[in-house]
């Protein structure tokens, strides 16, 4: 929902686990007005992200300074 195009990924349930659904005009109507809302998915974001940077580390596939290279995507930090 924070794109505007079709997910172009399959989404896998790893455990039990309880989805919520929102209409697209109720999810941009919060991430507007709450910030409780946009602190939820900011921790989910943040919790996702290190997830993915840790498997791949662990997976020897980039540097541990990963987490300094996305930092700088989008902000011109070399």
């Amino acid at each position: 929902m924070l794109k505007d195009e079709p997910r172009r990924y399959d989404v896998v349930a790893l455990r039990e686990s309880q989805i919520a659904f929102l209409p697209r005009r109720l999810f941009r109507a919060l991430l507007d007005r709450s910030i409780g809302f946009n602190r939820h998915l900011l921790v989910q974001l943040d919790e996702r992200l290190g997830q993915f940077i840790a498997t791949v580390e662990n997976e020897g596939l980039l540097s541990p300074d990963l987490g300094e290279d996305v930092v700088g995507i989008g902000y011109g930090i070399d």
